[in-house]
């Protein structure tokens, strides 16, 4: 609608031979810039900055608590760790746990796609046997909750960046959890005792792992040609300087979440809102049922950020298998996704 004063202007403004050389782009700098002064500035200014933030607006999302975590260890280190946890625990509750409250509209555990007592048991069935594992043996439910969780996020993230392989995203998921676990071997090590798991040799050379991680998720995201996927890698070398817990949350809510967010929000053509109010009741018990079971205010950080853990794996993995039906079965999704951008 704006094209008929633009054109307008421009033709005004300049000869007919003048403007035939300037649309076949055979105008000087010089010429342009002269060209560009006659027309509506304010308009083309804002379609830039427009197009600037659309392409930044995942990075942005990801990057603002890093850059706030920062600037508050500078200027008021003793409310940094308080104002981040804050700004995480509203996280978690608008994005992170309802990005997983929606499971029952994937379809998988409920055929009308709705929350009823089938659906509930299901989904509790998987989540109780993730529980047992953790029982029997907590080393190996540890190993198969980083390895589903690896293939979960790598599914996400190339859905998000057009990347046709499942296999590159496991391995992405497998150098994400590389690059986060062995930069903080000291509060792992913590953990891994919290959850009666053996601790790592602090004397192996994790930090240069690290590094490999890092060089080869930046080779992958070169080779694919995706700027989310550099931008991810340089998140992942800046919190070498971030608690693991933070870290993990950060990348956790403020880029997978709310991938999987927007990639349901499409699918179904609903607002924020109406999206929120359908997984406002799977939210909220998720809310209830980890403060009832998991969280013991009487206990130390360090066992209630591993019962977070363990609590993590057991609701994650219904969820992985939802989400894997939902990308994987003959949806509409992707179409609805090119049709938005």
């Amino acid at each position: 609608k704006k094209g008929k004063p633009i054109f307008s202007r421009l033709f005004g403004s300049k000869s007919l031979p003048d403007i035939l050389r300037f649309l076949d782009e055979k105008t000087s700098i010089k010429e342009d810039l002269h060209m560009f002064s006659k027309l509506h500035v304010r308009t083309f200014l804002r379609a830039v900055l427009y197009l600037f933030f659309e392409k930044l607006k995942p990075q942005m999302l990801l990057f603002s608590p890093l850059i706030l975590y920062g600037v508050m260890r500078l200027v008021l280190p003793d409310y940094s760790l308080m104002t981040i946890y804050i700004l995480i625990l509203v996280g978690l509750f608008f994005v992170g746990i309802p990005h997983g409250a929606m499971d029952h509209k994937t379809g998988l555990f409920s055929k009308n796609k709705k929350i009823n007592p089938i659906f509930i048991l299901k989904y509790l069935s998987i989540m109780f046997l993730a529980y047992m594992c953790w029982f029997f043996s907590p080393t190996l439910a540890l190993v198969m909750f980083i390895l589903y969780s690896a293939w979960h996020f790598g599914e996400t993230d190339i859905k998000e960046w057009n990347v046709n392989s499942k296999l590159i995203g496991f391995v992405w998921g497998i150098l994400l959890f590389s690059a986060l676990l062995l930069s903080h071997i000291p509060e792992l090590n913590v953990i891994l005792s919290a959850l009666n798991v053996n601790q790592l040799p602090p004397d192996l050379p994790w930090e240069g792992l690290f590094i490999w991680s890092l060089i080869l998720s930046f080779l992958l995201a070169r080779a694919y040609n995706s700027f989310s996927w550099t931008m991810l890698t340089l998140f992942l070398a800046f919190s070498y300087w971030v608690p693991l817990v933070i870290a993990f949350a950060m990348y956790f809510i403020f880029h997978h979440s709310w991938s999987g967010w927007s990639h349901l929000k499409e699918s179904f053509g609903e607002s924020n809102l109406s999206l929120f109010k359908s997984a406002l009741p799977f939210n909220v018990g998720a809310i209830v049922l980890f403060s009832i079971i998991f969280l013991n205010t009487d206990m130390s950080w360090e066992h209630n950020v591993a019962q977070l853990f363990v609590f993590t794996s057991c609701i994650s993995l219904p969820h992985i298998l939802c989400m894997s039906y939902f990308y994987n079965s003959p949806k509409k999704w992707v179409k609805n996704r090119i049709k938005v951008k």
